[in-house]
């Protein structure tokens, strides 16, 4: 399931007015119950989270999980998943799979309070006809960057409103690659477990939206999604985008849109919240009750792209820690145990020095920083959809 990121705004507005508008906020020690959840015509499974608010007078900022609730998914056809706690508030579908013209609804009930969305219909999606880049200079900092686009097309009765996300996974090296461990002695060994490969994630943390409302074709061409900075590691070996296209009707749009349009610095309905923010969930047990978020039918479409180095940064220091070289001419009987030394402080080997009539002469090592590119946060498994 993709986890739909879902943000809050603050009701603040000048009216023209000098004094600024302070809105008056009931029962500010509210805790009101927050809804994430999504269901696609891709296969599933499809997750639900669950959170509480705190408080607007409470000294933590996030919400707490809701771990206790029973949740179930229903279709038009009849069809009831009940679905199953992982932890964390969130509840996963066990069989269904959502198809496109397709209606669906969420119910949960926990305390003694039942909740359920209104009726949302899967609509046909306009297909992605590209994902491309251009290099392009950022306004506000002058700074060269990458700038992406999607561009795509579809039929007239399909979906003409969009939520775009997207995911990057980059990889990273090191300045000195080592390629070999050292068994004592004169004796080496190719690594079997190199460190000099790395990948790294992100995901989008913005709403981007797009519409071809009003447009006599369906077809939306080259709409802006993520601008990444040229002097960005992500560029400095390999680089892959995936984006992900939900199709959404005109009710979900307008949802997604007053959130963009009133908290373009971010935030989240996990948060504290200084006003309330609904969307297509409600307490049938009691209609006062304010329920934030939003259980969405959407189409998906996805398009992976990957780029190769787009940037030379070879002259920044990414290494400024020297090698460290070892000569056997110099320790003598302590050449050996000086290397086991630096391996038990967290040193790596990186290689011998040798010579043709004289064989191994000496060793160099160097920092973790230099040479495990976990240091730098990234994860040694190559992602299964990594091609070379």
């Amino acid at each position: 399931m993709t986890n739909s990121r879902i943000y809050i705004f603050s009701l603040i507005m000048a009216l023209g007015c000098v004094e600024p508008f302070e809105p008056v906020i009931p029962m500010a020690d509210r805790q009101y119950i927050v809804v994430d959840g999504i269901i696609t015509d891709q296969p599933g499974p499809y997750q639900v989270k669950l959170t509480r608010t705190v408080s607007l007078d409470s000294e933590s900022s996030k919400g707490t999980s809701i771990n206790n609730a029973t949740v179930r998914i229903e279709s038009g056809e009849g069809d009831v998943d009940l679905l199953v706690p992982i932890g964390n508030g969130r509840y996963q579908t066990t069989n269904i799979r959502g198809v496109i013209g397709g209606k669906y609804k969420l119910n949960f009930s926990v305390e003694g309070q039942t909740y359920e969305s209104n009726w949302e219909s899967i609509l046909e999606s306009s297909n992605i006809d590209s994902v491309s880049y251009d290099r392009q200079v950022d306004l506000v900092s002058g700074e060269e960057g990458i700038q992406f686009y999607v561009t795509n097309s579809g039929n007239p009765e399909a979906a003409r409103f969009y939520r775009y996300e997207w995911e990057e996974t980059w990889q990273i090296t090191v300045e000195y690659r080592a390629l070999y461990d050292y068994l004592g002695g004169d004796k080496v060994a190719y690594t079997t477990n190199p460190l000099y490969d790395c990948w790294k994630y992100d995901s989008s943390r913005v709403i981007n939206l797009g519409s071809t409302q009003g447009l006599a074709d369906n077809k939306l061409y080259k709409h802006k999604i993520p601008f990444v900075f040229g002097d960005d590691e992500r560029f400095t070996e390999r680089y892959s985008l995936n984006l992900k296209q939900f199709g959404l009707n005109e009710e979900e749009y307008a949802f997604w849109k007053l959130l963009q349009e009133s908290n373009q610095e971010g935030g989240s309905l996990f948060d504290k919240q200084p006003a309330n923010v609904t969307g297509n969930i409600k307490n049938i047990d009691d209609p006062e009750d304010v329920v934030l978020g939003y259980f969405s039918a959407s189409s998906l479409k996805e398009e992976r792209l990957f780029l190769r180095q787009q940037y030379d940064i070879s002259q920044r220091i990414l290494c400024p820690t020297e090698p460290t070289y070892l000569f056997k001419s110099t320790l003598g009987p302590a050449y050996e145990n000086t290397i086991y030394d630096l391996l038990d402080k967290g040193m790596i080997f990186y290689r011998v020095i040798s010579v043709p009539q004289a064989g191994v002469i000496g060793s160099i090592f160097t920092t973790t920083r230099c040479s495990d590119c976990r240091t730098k946060g990234g994860f040694l498994s190559k992602p299964e959809f990594w091609d070379e």
